[in-house]
């Protein structure tokens, strides 16, 4: 089953690279997911670029995004403006509204309010953010003439949505100062209208009761709210509720980040098995942010997590168990998990597995095997494995001897500033002179 993944990976490269537009946004989006090969933003880049030279809207998009970010190359807002024109031009959407907030924020070019006001009113009719900013923009003459008129009408679209779901997200603009500045009076009025169905409106109620912002500071009504959420709240959303209310005290309310109640609210998450809470916890307490480190106690976690089938939270268990970290050093348990990861494509598994197959760790000594393993690390562009590949095609070890693909992985390899892959060329090529 793993071969198969990797022939589909070659095939995609071999159609990449005479030309097939779709295969290189398909690499693209592989190497910046990380989906069968280790991400890698500078190749996704390269891909998204390869396609968007021939036209494609999606790479185009994504190129910008990638600049806008700083993802694979220099943060360049002014090239990230340039490829969200041209898509907003070929009519995408998503990139029209984030033409209209360039042009609002001053971002990669001169602020401009009356074109962020064009754009944004291209993409007004399904947008709930370009409405609030459009409302903002006519309430305080920007871009337009001022119009309070229009700015009402605006806001009465919004209002009269049936999704309180986005009166809570308006709310969280205002709260949070996207685009039109904090306004916590309005946040309050927005949620206060999200609250008759929405349950996270509710508890941002009780947050604003309990800390006084844009309000008075009200420890009863806070506890009103909070357990009008306990009581209302689906067993089935809890897990996922619980977790965003963590984000919120893990990022700060307003201002630091208060990592006790985060850890607090994780934890309830974790408990209503939310695999997202699972693993923050087990990161906080292995890194020691907002905690006191403790391997113990992220051993644990990262076994509760590892049993979600997370591919990269059974790979850090793996380590744990071969490290000895939090727990004694166990090589066969370290196998195993290994092995969950690597069935799930990760390549840094893939190319433990072939190391324990090599050297007879948690598992018996099979060199064919740690060849098979090698092999599917380095196709998707682990650089260790691609020295250890070069190596036993040159030896023959494992492998029938092949002295031109132990050259062609070696230099794979060296090429990506493995030491050892250009030191084991350098003697290869003085064996020749010899």
């Amino acid at each position: 089953m793993a071969f198969e993944y990797t022939y589909s990976l070659e095939w995609y490269l071999n159609a990449a690279e005479v030309g097939d537009v779709e295969a290189q946004v398909t690499l693209g989006d592989m190497y910046y997911e990380g989906d069968d090969v280790i991400q890698d933003y500078n190749k996704a880049l390269v891909w998204y670029k390869k396609a968007a030279d021939s036209g494609n809207i999606d790479a185009q998009y994504k190129l910008a995004y990638m600049y806008y970010l700083g993802e694979g190359t220099v943060k360049d807002h002014k090239k990230a403006f340039e490829a969200f024109q041209v898509c907003a031009e070929k009519g995408s959407r998503m990139a029209q509204f984030k033409l209209a907030c360039m042009f609002f924020k001053g971002e990669g070019v001169k602020t401009n309010y009356q074109k962020a006001f064009e754009w944004f009113k291209k993409v007004a009719d399904n947008n709930y953010k370009a409405q609030i900013i459009l409302s903002f923009m006519y309430e305080h003459g920007l871009g337009v003439e001022k119009d309070v008129k229009k700015a009402i009408e605006f806001y009465q679209v919004i209002d009269s949505v049936k999704s309180c779901g986005t009166k809570t997200r308006v709310g969280d603009m205002y709260f949070n100062g996207d685009y039109i500045g904090v306004d916590y009076q309005k946040a309050f009025d927005w949620y206060q209208k999200a609250a008759v169905k929405d349950i996270m409106a509710r508890f941002n109620l009780g947050l604003m009761y309990e800390y006084g912002i844009g309000i008075e500071k009200d420890i009863n009504k806070a506890n009103e709210w909070y357990r009008n959420v306990e009581d209302n709240i689906s067993s089935k959303r809890k897990g996922y509720f619980y977790k965003h209310i963590g984000d919120k005290f893990y990022k700060g309310i307003t201002d630091k980040p208060d990592y006790n109640k985060a850890i607090a609210w994780y934890q309830k998450a974790a408990v209503n098995g939310a695999e997202g809470a699972i693993s923050k916890l087990a990161r906080m307490y292995y890194t020691g942010k907002g905690v006191e480190a403790n391997h113990t106690k992220a051993f644990e976690w990262y076994q509760k997590a590892a049993e979600k089938n997370n591919r990269i939270l059974q790979y850090k268990l793996a380590e744990m168990y071969y490290k000895g970290e939090g727990t004694d050093r166990n090589y066969t348990e370290a196998f195993k998990w290994y092995l969950n990861a690597a069935e799930r494509k990760y390549p840094k598994a893939l190319y433990k597995i072939a190391e324990m197959y090599y050297k007879g760790e948690g598992t018996e000594k099979d060199i064919k095997k740690a060849f098979d393993y090698y092999y599917l690390a380095a196709t998707r562009s682990n650089v260790d494995a691609q020295y250890k590949l070069g190596c036993m095609y040159y030896s023959g070890e494992g492998v029938d001897q092949d002295v031109e693909q132990a050259i062609v992985w070696l230099q794979k390899s060296a090429l990506r500033g493995n030491n050892d892959a250009k030191i084991k060329l350098y003697k290869m090529k003085e064996q020749e002179y010899e």
